[in-house]
Formats: C-alpha cells, structure tokens, sequence
C-alpha cells in the first residue's frame, strides 16, 4: 500500500489545493492521499472560513482518501509547530510513505540546504539571528539575514526568500527529526503567490479569495473555486460564511478583561510583557483591527498577535503546547474518509503507533493529557459555532455525522 500525505488547512479549498491533489498522485503514484487537516482554527489566527467537516469533504470530494485534523493546539502554532505536529501525525500512521507540499522553489536538495543553513542548533546562526532580530528586523528577514552572513549559498537563500517556502523548509527540518522514512515531494506552485492579492494563470490565493468572500463578492470567486465549494459559499452569501467579528471581539475582550495578567502570561504564545498590552488593548480597543494593531510591533507580528488572541480565547497555554510537544500525537482523529478508501482506514487502525478516533466512544481510554487536547478542538469547534453569522444552538463537536463520501 502505497500512501503519500499531505498537511493543509484548505481555507477556502480551491482550483490551487484541487491541483496539489491530482500533481500529488501523480508525481507519487500512491494509492491514497491522507491529509493532516487543521480544524476550527487556521494557522494565521483566526476562525476557519468554513468549519471543519465542511472542509474535510471538499478535500475528499477532489482526491483526498482520508482526512486527519491537526489539533488547535499547533494549528495556532508558528510553521516551525504546525509543520513539525503534522508531520509526526503522519508518521504515527505507520503508513504515509511520502509528504507532498506546495512551493516555489521544488527543488528538495535546494530546500534541504536551506534548511540546514538555518539549523537552530547552530551556535553560529543562533548568535547571527540574535543580532539581526536586536537591529529590529523583522523575524523572516532576520532569517534571512543571518543566512546570508553564516555562507548559505545562492540558492539556498533564494529558498529562503520565498513566502511559500517558509513551511517547505519546516517539513525538510521536521522530517529530519520525525519522518526519515517519509519522502518529502514538492510541488511546483502555479498561479498567485502566497496572499497575492491579485489572480494569476487562472488560480487565486487563499487569502484573495477569503477577502471577497468576506464582502460578499462571491461572483468573483467562481473561476477560482470548485463548483460544490462555490455553491457553498453561494447559498451563505448573505452571511459572508465566515465569522462574525463583533461576537468574536465581544468573547474576546471577555476572556482578556476576566483573566489577570498572571493568568494571561501563562497562555502560548504571550511572552515579553505583551500580556500587559492585550489588556491594555481590551480596554481601549473595540474592533479587532485596533487591537491587532495596538499590539503589533517589530517582534510580534500580526500572525503571531492573532495566534496569541486565540489562544487567550481557547485557554491554550504553555504548557498545553510542551507537553503536547514531549508526548507527540496521542491519538488520531478522523474527520472523514472516501468509501473506497475504508481499507486504508483498517489499515491504519491496525498499523497506528496511536488510537484512531473517529466518535466519541474511542476517546474513553485516553489519557487525561489526550482528553485535554481533544476537549480543547472540542471547545474550538464551539466557539466557532457561537461566533458564526447564523448560528442558533450549539451542537457537540462528536454529534456532527463522520463524513464519509
């Protein structure tokens, strides 16, 4: 059984991953296509543009075998976490015998030496990387940067210069660590550059397409779309699909002006003091806009203000995410599978290094560790309910149907 994984959030899924997903068969030649999936929650901090279900039977409607969700504990994590946790997922399959990713540069030996010229273990590059971030550049062009000086060559800084290639480099490094038997595969990205603003050879970005699904301009997405994706966001246009920002910025300044800022230092991703500017930030800001910039500054990105946001919204801390991080995955949970591929779920439920959960009665023998990660995507999956434009009652994350197409 031959099996090649993927690692996505599909956010909104469009012509781009559908391409991906039909390159990656058949520059694999695999038998099934898993992908590792994040859930509620996106990497960029904020709520999934369509909740995870939905999501997970777009990808296995265009290619997809079998849909694992990433927990949001690293979903909302820097590339280095969300790269290294789905990697390490798709190891504990037992089963995934190569990892397909999109990017500018596909070339895995120029990624490769990217990768190892920024090698966090490196006292030379540590110390070259401290003094580029002390000069009050920015984290990527520090990076870069600190390559240059440390003798990376030409083409591994032109690998490290590409947006789309910060997440390939990760996957090369996490691989490394956790998947040596897993082939990585790149895919030469076609069309609009990571958040592009404008379409290009008939494709869109992701967060091109996320801009005008939020005013509204749905029409303007169906060259860009797959037809069940477009007629999804069609039937929502009126709400947009997304999320109300009013209800998210109400829950939001709830948890900042009820928590103190011991509570607040202690959640992932709020370090420095900046717990003293998030409540400053609830006090005197009401949309979300304000508060993202009142808290932005050259060490702390918009991403990575968003991404602590969220975590203060969910209650995931510092120790959530080291813990998850010693232990790896615990368990699997899957979204979804395509009916001819019941076989590849046997098979990993017999192969995995950990429990396949797939409703809610599998999740009774797991540890109080495991059960806290899972109540975490969980309470996620709620949230995201609660700050839906047309939500009305809030329904259990395991009484949504298992998606089978």
């Amino acid at each position: 059984m031959n099996v090649a994984g993927i690692i996505a959030e599909y956010n909104p899924f469009h012509n781009g991953h559908k391409f991906h997903l039909q390159a990656t068969r058949q520059r694999t030649g695999c038998d099934y296509l898993a992908v590792v999936m994040s859930g509620s929650f996106v990497q960029r901090g904020e709520p999934a543009f369509a909740d995870k279900f939905t999501r997970a039977r777009w990808a296995l409607s265009h290619g997809a075998d079998i849909v694992l969700e990433l927990p949001t504990v690293h979903a909302l994590s820097s590339a280095n976490g969300f790269a290294e946790f789905g990697v390490r997922m798709l190891a504990a399959t037992n089963s995934v015998d190569a990892l397909s990713f999109g990017c500018e540069t596909p070339d895995v030996c120029a990624l490769r030496e990217a990768a190892n010229a920024t090698h966090d273990e490196s006292e030379e590059f540590m110390a070259a990387l401290r003094a580029e971030l002390s000069s009050g550049k920015s984290y990527p062009r520090s990076i870069y940067e600190a390559a240059m000086r440390c003798g990376a060559s030409e083409r591994a800084l032109t690998a490290l210069s590409q947006a789309n290639d910060t997440l390939a480099l990760e996957y090369i490094r996490a691989l490394d660590k956790h998947g040596r038997h897993i082939l990585p595969v790149a895919i030469n990205r076609l069309g609009a550059q990571h958040d592009c603003h404008e379409p290009c050879n008939g494709f869109a970005s992701a967060s091109h397409l996320r801009e005008l699904l939020r005013t509204g301009a749905v029409d303007e997405t169906a060259l860009y779309l797959p037809s069940d994706v477009l007629a999804h966001y069609t039937a929502h246009s009126s709400t947009h699909c997304a999320y109300d920002e009013e209800r998210l910025v109400s829950c939001l300044r709830y948890e900042l002006l009820n928590r103190g800022t011991d509570y607040l230092a202690s959640i992932a991703g709020v370090s420095e003091g900046i717990e003293n500017t998030l409540m400053r930030a609830a006090c005197s800001c009401s949309d979300l806009g304000s508060i993202l910039k009142y808290c932005k500054s050259k060490r702390y990105t918009m991403a990575r203000v968003r991404r602590s946001l969220m975590c203060v919204l969910l209650g995931i801390t510092k120790d959530d995410v080291l813990t998850s991080r010693q232990h790896g995955p615990t368990y699997l949970r899957v979204l979804g599978v395509r009916a001819a591929a019941i076989p590849l779920l046997s098979h990993m439920c017999d192969s995995a290094s950990v429990p396949l959960i797939v409703k809610r009665a599998d999740a009774k023998a797991l540890s109080a560790h495991a059960l806290r990660i899972l109540e975490i995507d969980s309470k996620a999956h709620a949230i995201r309910q609660l700050i839906s434009p047309v939500s009305t009652e809030i329904a259990h994350d395991f009484s949504e149907k298992f998606t089978i197409v």
